[in-house]
């Protein structure tokens, strides 16, 4: 069996009361691919957000390669790929602020 590549860990997310993930738990291995398939409102994006680290999680871990990645975000970025289903732009920065914002997320000069 391959091994773990990400493991999420009863990761859970409140919006107020609002409970948008009650308690998420899974593993993805080396070399599997994984699709998130759920209805509107199911938490996918909240849970893809949570684990790009665009969004904290209310409760609970993410390991990425057996280690939480939130002991070393910077190097776990680095490693990360993220396609947001909206471009994710700030139409109140200009494109070049933008550009700098987003390489500063992965600390790019």
């Amino acid at each position: 069996m391959n091994s773990v590549l990400l493991s999420i860990k009863n990761v859970k997310k409140k919006y107020g009361v609002k409970e948008a993930l009650k308690g998420v738990s899974l593993d993805i291995h080396k070399g599997e691919i994984f699709g998130l398939l759920g209805v509107n409102g199911a938490g996918k994006t909240t849970l893809s957000s949570i684990i790009a680290t665009l969004h904290p999680a209310t409760e609970g871990d993410i390991e990425f390669e057996g280690r939480s990645i939130y002991k070393n975000l910077a190097s776990y970025r680095l490693d990360l790929g993220f396609c947001p289903q909206r471009p994710n732009l700030n139409p109140q920065l200009t494109l070049e602020q933008n550009l700098r914002l987003s390489g500063e997320y992965y600390q790019l000069s």
